[in-house]
């Protein structure tokens, strides 16, 4: 949520009332919530996150190659592409770009772009999703794997991107969750689906905590989206959200 506290301004998330809750700011907000845990991840467990939601994708484009490095880019700002009107360059904010880059091979930059509670017309998300790549291409060339989440399924053939539902995401990420003691993208995947099942219900309070299963001891306090090797080579400062500071917070959704 820093991201879209930050930089889209967010306060509040999927609010019943108030002059503040804007279907604009959930997407925001759903959006860093879901997307921002990848960036503390190693970048093979950011890998095979993605590579789980969008079934398998990432790894036919890599060639099974594993990254050695990733960056997270949420609404990135300065990018420019064709305007649907014209030649004319104007800006382009797609809501998430990861970059993934290999030892060997090209690198691969995936492109997100999220809906809530608003469905566009199938062609006008096929022009901003194009736009999007455009842009994106300025910045990071590279092959690219753009998709779409919605809330609404999109029934019809579209070029260039794949559009799922969040409750196809759900379904996908379902396949994680025996992996969470072991990996990060596995404890990501049932953060994520205990949001999903939450968000047409009650309001977002926090990330469920009885839905976070117990982390082995060999596991250091500092290493919630890090592996155990590598969160015990860390040194000062950030290096994950603390397991034993989120086992002792009181559970929002039951006050």
């Amino acid at each position: 949520m820093l991201h879209a506290f930050i930089t889209k301004k967010v306060r509040r998330i999927l609010g019943r009332d108030g002059h503040e809750h804007t279907n604009g700011k959930d997407e925001d907000a759903i959006t860093s919530m879901v997307f921002t845990p990848l960036t503390f991840m190693e970048a093979g467990e950011a890998f095979a996150a993605l590579d789980q939601l969008l079934g398998g994708a990432l790894g036919q484009h890599s060639d099974a190659n594993l990254p050695r490095r990733h960056t997270v880019h949420l609404w990135p700002s300065g990018l420019l592409a064709p305007s649907v009107e014209g030649d004319e360059l104007t800006g382009c904010e797609p809501d998430l770009v990861v970059v993934f880059e290999f030892e060997v091979g090209r690198r691969l930059v995936v492109i997100g772009e999220m809906k809530w509670d608003w469905k566009m017309a199938p062609a006008a998300l096929d022009r901003e999703v194009a736009r999007e790549k455009v842009a994106v291409r300025s910045r990071w060339p590279g092959e690219q794997l753009a998709f779409v989440l919605s809330k609404y399924p999109y029934r019809v053939r579209h070029r260039g991107f794949e559009a799922l539902t969040w409750l196809d995401a759900s379904s996908r990420l379902e396949q994680m969750e025996a992996t969470a003691e072991q990996r990060a993208s596995g404890r990501w995947a049932i953060l994520v689906r205990s949001f999903l099942a939450l968000a047409d219900v009650v309001g977002f309070g926090g990330f469920p905590l009885e839905a976070l299963p117990h982390l082995p001891p060999s596991i250091p306090a500092c290493a919630f989206w890090l592996s155990p090797a590598e969160a015990s080579a860390q040194p000062v400062g950030f290096g994950g959200f603390a397991a034993d500071r989120i086992a002792g917070l009181s559970d929002p959704l039951k006050s």
